[in-house]
């Protein structure tokens, strides 16, 4: 996955000539602190940017997959929407707890390409007996799936909560911390110096 500067600022690109996401680091600073890894090592400020890229988008999946599985397990899309609320916070308070996850990133673009079959595929099979819990799938795979529409309205009304709870958590739980954090074990791992220590 490739990056791209709008306004200084670093953004990762998943096709050509798309804007994916703000991932938020300056891009001076990033291409900085990329430049020795890329001469160790060619190729690596893409890769970086793809785990960041999926990271961003790990916070909705999780949700999404906590309102399936929730859903599915208890056939009712209330309790899947309650799954769902859960899961943003719990997602906030591990990304500020334990920082970037290279496996979670992995998850995260697993589940972006099996999430339209499984929803659509659990609401056909779940259609004889569950017609409400089949159309409210098929409502939640389009909205969210198209657009993080779910998972954004319901952040925005969590936010409060979250930052009255740990006001820390507010501060540190953004797109602006997860290239950094990637970067920086990238940097360790190659046996560099920290960027996060300057």
């Amino acid at each position: 996955m490739q990056f791209i500067d709008v306004s200084g600022i670093a953004y990762s690109s998943p096709r050509k000539g798309a804007v994916g996401l703000r991932l938020g680091w300056p891009i001076k600073e990033f291409t900085r602190w990329t430049d020795d890894l890329e001469a160790l090592r060619p190729g690596t400020r893409e890769e970086i940017i793809a785990e960041a890229h999926y990271l961003i988008n790990w916070r909705h999946r999780f949700a999404e997959m906590a309102f399936f599985f929730g859903s599915l397990w208890t056939h009712s899309s209330l309790v899947g929407l309650l799954c769902l609320a859960a899961a943003l916070p719990l997602e906030d308070l591990r990304f500020t707890v334990f920082g970037a996850s290279r496996f979670l990133s992995l998850l995260s673009r697993v589940w972006s390409w099996i999430r339209w079959p499984l929803f659509l595929g659990a609401a056909v099979f779940l259609w004889q007996e569950f017609e409400t819990i089949s159309v409210v799938f098929v409502i939640f795979v389009i909205l969210q799936g198209l657009f993080n529409l779910i998972t954004v309205i319901i952040s925005f009304t969590l936010v409060p909560i979250t930052s009255r709870i740990a006001p820390f958590l507010h501060e540190k739980v953004n797109s602006d911390f997860a290239l950094p954090w990637i970067t920086d074990r990238w940097r360790k791992e190659l046996g560099l110096p920290s960027c996060l220590s300057e």
